[in-house]
């Protein structure tokens, strides 16, 4: 849990996340959401706002 932690606190912070998360926008129905990576099958999908 100590490497969703992290995510998270970088995302609240409104920080950028590190380049080895690969955060990035998601198109589609998911139009608005963003994805990025916690460990390489470890998937996290937020929105900002």
């Amino acid at each position: 849990m100590g490497l969703l932690r992290e995510v998270l606190s970088t995302l609240l912070a409104r920080r950028p996340l590190e380049a080895r998360h690969r955060d990035h926008t998601l198109c589609g129905d998911w139009r608005g959401w963003r994805e990025c990576h916690v460990q390489t099958d470890w998937l996290l999908i937020y929105r900002r706002r």
